[in-house]
């Protein structure tokens, strides 16, 4: 399954993460187009699928602007819709 041309993966900065999330926000049919895009990724463990999803979608220097509650003034991965389709 193939995501919209205008999306491109993996997400660079902190405005492509916004984008993203607004417009998951807005249509559904994107939703579960990333859900069966993010499926593919496949993976040997739990782990391992959500090790694949997530750098698919972010790049290095994106996840190192995020952690799971937003601590020292990071990005929240707990607040964002990408959480429910990597799990």
């Amino acid at each position: 399954m193939a995501l919209p041309e205008d999306i491109l993966l993996p997400l660079k900065d902190q405005l492509m993460l916004e984008d993203l999330e607004h417009r998951l926000g807005q249509c559904v049919e994107l939703q579960e187009k990333l859900i069966r895009f993010l499926a593919a990724k496949g993976g040997k463990s739990i782990k391992d699928s959500v090790k694949r999803m997530i750098s698919c979608l972010f790049s290095n220097d994106l996840t190192k602007l995020c952690n799971w509650t937003g601590l020292g003034q990071k990005i929240a991965f707990k607040g964002l819709m990408f959480k429910e389709h990597c799990s």
